[in-house]
């Protein structure tokens, strides 16, 4: 495990960010990084031992950062948020002797609050993001519609529970519906959606884990170039397949291979194999 502590200004306000960072036992060149912060999600996440397996498996190191980088009241497309992560990143180049983490490509992971850290990094630095994770909010990045995305919409029960009865507040569509048209406005858009309405706001559920670890390691397989000096490859959404997902009222049918599927039948969310598909509408599928 290596640190690396700096101050900068953040939106006009001065802050101090320390990273951690956690290396594969056996690698001897990383390839990515997961990008995590404080929130309780990240924290968990960062040392889950199925997290770790997969991103051993794809040479990918882990960053968690407490106290965060990310400033909560800067924008999400400030620039000084990706520079001041930069500068954390530079500095764990040097203490580790793995020159790579200052350039290789990030994917961040983010709940509640860092749900706009995700938003800052692929909104500022699209080309070095494989790809963004949102995790529990109804959520999705504000403009880019190019680099992957996993949104994941839990039922955050323990927030206005004075107000809603929360055993029937997951049912609300709404940001499903939302979902759907954004796949209809952006049909070449690789976004993923899980619905986990089996838990509250701060929840890491196995099932959860187990489908992070897999989308970490398909988007890793498709985006990760075998040269390092070269780009993150485009996603081949011809390879994947659509699925519709069980919310209440909504019998949804199998999934279908993106290719099979007619032009104007596939504003449906995407996923990188039948896998994902059957997993996320597993995970939906409660009573």
């Amino acid at each position: 495990m290596y640190t690396s502590t700096r101050s900068d200004w953040v939106d006009g306000a001065k802050t101090t960010a320390t990273a951690y960072l956690w290396i594969p036992e056996h690698c001897s060149h990383l390839r990515g990084l997961l990008v995590m912060g404080t929130n309780v999600p990240g924290y968990m996440l960062a040392g889950n031992s199925d997290i770790r397996a997969v991103a051993a498996a794809n040479d990918l190191g882990i960053i968690w950062s407490s106290p965060t980088f990310w400033y909560s009241k800067a924008k999400s497309e400030d620039k000084t948020v990706v520079l001041f992560l930069q500068q954390l990143l530079d500095g764990l180049a040097k203490v580790s002797g793995y020159e790579e983490v200052a350039t290789i490509p990030w994917l961040p992971m983010g709940e509640s609050g860092h749900l706009l850290m995700v938003d800052a990094l692929v909104e500022t630095a699209p080309e070095r993001c494989i790809a963004g994770i949102w995790l529990k909010n109804p959520h999705m990045p504000p403009h880019n519609r190019t680099v992957p995305a996993l949104v994941i919409f839990g039922t955050a029960q323990e927030w206005g529970q004075d107000k809603a009865d929360y055993k029937t507040r997951w049912q609300d569509t709404t940001f499903y519906n939302a979902i759907i048209d954004q796949r209809r406005q952006n049909p070449d858009w690789p976004l993923s959606f899980v619905i986990d309405g089996h838990s509250g706001h701060f929840d890491v559920s196995p099932e959860l884990v187990r489908y992070l670890a897999h989308y970490i390691n398909a988007v890793a397989a498709a985006r990760l170039p075998r040269d390092p000096q070269q780009k993150l490859r485009l996603v081949n959404l011809t390879k994947g397949y659509l699925a519709d997902l069980p919310v209440p009222g909504h019998v949804a049918s199998a999934p279908q291979s993106f290719a099979a599927v007619a032009v104007n039948s596939r504003a449906l969310p995407w996923y990188f194999d039948r896998q994902s598909a059957l997993e996320a509408q597993a995970v939906a599928a409660i009573n």
